[in-house]
């Protein structure tokens, strides 16, 4: 069919009408977008409610995060808890990774429980959840609620960099570097940090750049090394713009 957007809000504005989740759901994600409708943040957290009371995992999740950010509503991060742990229940991979995630950092609980977390991270990674393979990874990696193994850590960081996710991209080419889990490979962290800086990481940036910087023969390339440094500086990296300074000063790969 042709794209309509009034149309399609108008189909969901008569169907959230008659109280059918999805439709509530779909309207209020317009709502906070602004997609197709003003901005409000208000109406969006009320539409989500009344799909979340229905038991929609995705409105659960979303209202669990306009708890978290308080948007429309008053920030309560047991609520959000309460919201992601009811999607987590109905077997929600993105719901049991924010749920991890909250049980890691001790958010809307009484205490943190690293072993809880490194469960729910591994019901998500099952389920081919890249976020949450990344996380399990870095839990194995760093011995946070499971046994140090740098082997798995490794295994998951690639499931999750196939997937296209820039942290597990930056975790696996610092494995690389370091001889962590796999042979010591320059060339395969460059690759993997080019993958992960393409898609803006200032971190992976400045790894690039470091690498071209202080690379030999054909690695050395000080006009990669400046556009990478400037690339992370444009984010307000710290490092990117301390080695743009250098660069500058220095004259390398730029006019002094």
């Amino acid at each position: 069919v042709v794209q309509d957007q009034a149309e399609a809000l108008r189909l969901y504005n008569l169907a959230a009408a008659q109280g059918f989740a999805a439709a509530q759901y779909a309207l209020g994600f317009c709502y906070m977008t602004g997609n197709g409708l003003a901005h409000d943040e208000v109406k969006a957290a009320r539409l989500f409610r009344q799909a979340a009371k229905q038991g929609l995992a995705e409105a659960q999740i979303a209202l669990g995060q306009c708890f978290a950010e308080a948007r429309g509503v008053v920030q309560d991060s047991e609520e959000m808890v309460k919201l992601y742990r009811q999607a987590a229940d109905q077997g929600h991979a993105d719901a049991q990774h924010r749920l991890g995630r909250c049980y890691i950092m001790g958010f809307g609980m009484p205490a943190k429980d690293e072993a809880k977390a490194a469960r729910l991270f591994g019901q998500a990674a099952k389920q081919g959840h890249p976020e949450a393979q990344f996380s399990l990874g870095f839990a194995y990696a760093a011995g946070i609620g499971v046994a140090q193994d740098q082997d798995a850590a490794v295994r998951l960081y690639k499931k999750a960099a196939e997937q296209g996710d820039s942290k597990a991209q930056n975790g696996l080419a610092i494995c690389y570097i370091e001889g962590t889990g796999v042979t010591h490979s320059i060339d395969d962290a460059a690759c993997y940090f080019r993958l992960s800086a393409d898609q803006g990481s200032d971190q992976a940036q400045c790894w690039l750049g470091f690498l071209r910087e202080h690379g030999k023969g054909a690695n050395r390339n000080l006009v990669e090394t400046v556009r990478m440094y400037r690339a992370a500086a444009a984010q307000k990296s710290c490092w990117g713009l301390a080695r743009l300074g250098v660069c500058l000063e220095k004259g390398r790969g730029v006019a002094q």
